[in-house]
């Protein structure tokens, strides 16, 4: 029988509200864990009570307990100066499995009937989310004393929000997350606005659509480029051939005109990007490998020098190490190996993979047009995140992974709807 887990679902929106706007809780002179974290866990304590009083089985359970004692073994090898970065770094990857766990479980209990529209309505509320970081990245990109404003969300080491500069370049800086991070997690959202965009039309819609197309230009990022061009033809062509011909043709022609439009008002950021393509075209035309011209030669060193050197079953700590210094590897399957083991990365694997399995089961067993497409969004969405992360780590920020882990949360619910009275 489905729960009414009515107040839970407002304290997922509070909590979900809380890792955009993180405000950074001290202990011992470092930045320890924020207020997303601690909701996560008095949430995370609620439901458990909850279930443990009316006999409810929590689902995820075993996979949740299974990496967080992996990563807790983990985070205890690292050499005793940087135990204190490593547990601070367990802290945060539990609380986004946590998430995972608390989303999953409030929603899969929920009438089915009602379940469609709950879950439509969180995505749509972290893209609200996404698209409000995104301005906050232009504004202070235009007006930087802005950035003097929004110190209360800032680490201990910000003075003040501003943009990044890479050693070539100034790119997006928001709240959560910066650089590169920027472009991922608005490639991950993109489809969505395009779902949103289609089969809610009305005005805020197209709104977002400006301001995801305006963030990509300011992250500057080529892979997040390539993935919404990628994305945007996947949609639309789905869209021609199974939903509605004309009402594709309208929408392919309003957001032509609204991406020349974006173009035409920021062409500084657009002969950026056009840069960085070009300097990928010239890289790969002078060594003839594609690592060098997306910038990773650095990975394959690392696994060289410092991966199978260390390879274990159970991981070498929650941060990297080389040379008595903390570093990112680059690549998300790499990291996981090195700091979750050959054990985490097995488990790792195989969740992706079956919530691979899972969308695409739902996507083919459903007939329903609406939420068919939802599905194809979902797919669209999860592909970009699993080829993006070939050469990004999700992990590497505190808020950021737990929204990913939100939407692991919306991707297996998605197993849900094979069942759903429309399908």
């Amino acid at each position: 029988m489905p729960q009414n887990h009515d107040y839970l679902i407002k304290l997922i929106y509070f909590t979900i509200f809380s890792f955009f706007f993180p405000i950074y809780i001290q202990l011992f002179g470092s930045d320890s864990f924020t207020t997303g974290t601690a909701f996560v866990f008095i949430l995370f304590f609620i439901l458990a009570f909850k279930c443990i009083l009316q006999k409810i089985q929590i689902k995820y359970f075993l996979f949740a307990f299974l990496l967080i004692t992996i990563s807790l073994i983990s985070a205890l090898s690292v050499d005793h100066s940087f135990l204190w970065n490593s547990l601070r770094s367990y802290v945060q990857f539990v609380s986004s499995i946590l998430i995972f766990v608390i989303v999953f479980n409030v929603y899969s209990n929920k009438f089915l009937e009602n379940l469609f529209t709950d879950v439509e309505n969180i995505v749509f509320f972290l893209v609200l989310m996404v698209a409000v970081q995104i301005l906050i990245g232009v504004i202070v990109q235009y007006i930087p004393d802005f950035g003097k404003h929004l110190t209360i969300f800032l680490t201990r080491n910000q003075s003040v929000l501003a943009p990044e500069f890479d050693g070539e370049r100034l790119r997006m800086q928001t709240l959560i997350v910066g650089g590169e991070a920027v472009g991922e997690c608005i490639a991950i959202f993109f489809p969505f606005v395009l779902y949103f965009l289609f089969y809610k039309n009305n005005f805020i819609n197209y709104i977002l659509l400006i301001i995801f197309l305006i963030g990509s230009l300011f992250a500057i990022t080529r892979s997040s480029i390539i993935l919404m061009l990628l994305s945007s033809i996947f949609f639309y062509v789905r869209i021609v051939f199974e939903v509605q011909f004309l009402s594709t043709i309208k929408g392919m022609f309003i957001a032509l005109f609204l991406l020349f439009g974006v173009t035409y008002f920021f062409d500084t950021f657009l002969n950026e990007l056009i840069s960085r393509f070009s300097s990928s075209l010239s890289d790969y035309s002078r060594t003839g490998s594609v690592i060098s011209a997306i910038n990773r030669e650095g990975v394959w060193f690392y696994i060289d020098k410092i991966v199978w050197p260390k390879l274990s079953f159970f991981g070498n700590g929650l941060v990297t190490i080389s040379g008595n210094k903390m570093f990112h590897i680059h690549s998300l399957y790499v990291t996981i190996l090195h700091q979750f083991g050959i054990v985490g990365f097995c488990i790792f694997m195989y969740f992706f993979i079956s919530l691979l399995f899972k969308i695409l089961l739902s996507y083919f067993s459903c007939s329903d047009r609406q939420v068919k497409t939802f599905l194809y969004s979902c797919f669209l969405s999860y592909s970009c995140f699993l080829i993006n992360e070939i050469k990004f780590e999700f992990n590497r920020y505190d808020s950021y992974q737990k929204i990913i882990w939100t939407m692991f949360a919306v991707f297996a619910l998605t197993s849900k709807f094979i069942k759903y009275k429309k399908c």
